[in-house]
């Protein structure tokens, strides 16, 4: 039977799965729902955004009952920002998915009978990247400097952002202090003259004094 699904239904959820990404998946009438920000075991209220012929995409409508892995995100635009996708669980659950990840890569894509070595936790889970890509846009009255949205189409700066009412600002847990010297530094040096469309990368090999 084909399936029913439009564009902004809104269904009841179980969370089955989630990709290597970091969406959740669902599966109404044997159709895959990905949804974002959702954690494995959530049941939630989806928002149906796009209908394909073999998947459908949707956003969280509302939280029924939550994953016991899931969390408050430290981060207040998590869910707008794109530079990361595991705020919303603990870092156990983050390994565990991770770990199977590897193993269904092996074993699916791969066709080895391989399993894989426990996962290797991190000491520490904030700090810990040493690159940064910092996509430039706006003008020399409102330069942006920072991460994309998730999801986006062109530019538009949800961490790290410019003077706009509508920028959303915050620090990035995830980049070392280091990062957001860098970014201060060059958007003071190029208040006056933007390059649209370029992005920076800002690579922490020593300490920035």
């Amino acid at each position: 039977m084909p399936n029913q699904l439009k564009k902004n239904d809104r269904i009841p959820l179980k969370i089955t799965g989630v990709t290597a990404e970091g969406s959740g998946v669902g599966h109404d009438n044997g159709l895959a729902v990905f949804v974002a920000n959702a954690a494995l075991g959530d049941t939630v209220t989806a928002h149906i955004i796009k209908v394909k012929k073999n998947y459908a995409v949707a956003r969280i409508h509302q939280i029924v009952t939550p994953s016991p892995d899931r969390v408050k995100p430290d981060c207040p635009v998590f869910q707008q920002c794109g530079g990361c996708a595991w705020r919303h669980i603990t870092y156990e659950a983050e390994c565990r998915l991770k770990e199977k990840t590897v193993a269904d890569a092996l074993s699916r894509i791969g066709h080895l009978t391989i399993t894989p070595q426990p996962i290797l936790a991190a000491g520490e889970t904030d700090g810990y990247r040493n690159k940064a890509q910092f996509p430039v846009g706006g003008s020399a009255q409102e330069l942006k400097i920072g991460f994309l949205r998730r999801a986006a189409t062109g530019l538009w700066i949800a961490v790290h952002a410019g003077s706009s009412r509508r920028s959303l600002k915050a620090p990035c847990g995830l980049s070392p202090a280091g990062s957001e010297k860098i970014r201060c530094r060059f958007t003071a040096r190029k208040r006056e003259k933007v390059f649209c469309g370029i992005s920076i990368c800002a690579r922490h090999r020593r300490r920035v004094r």
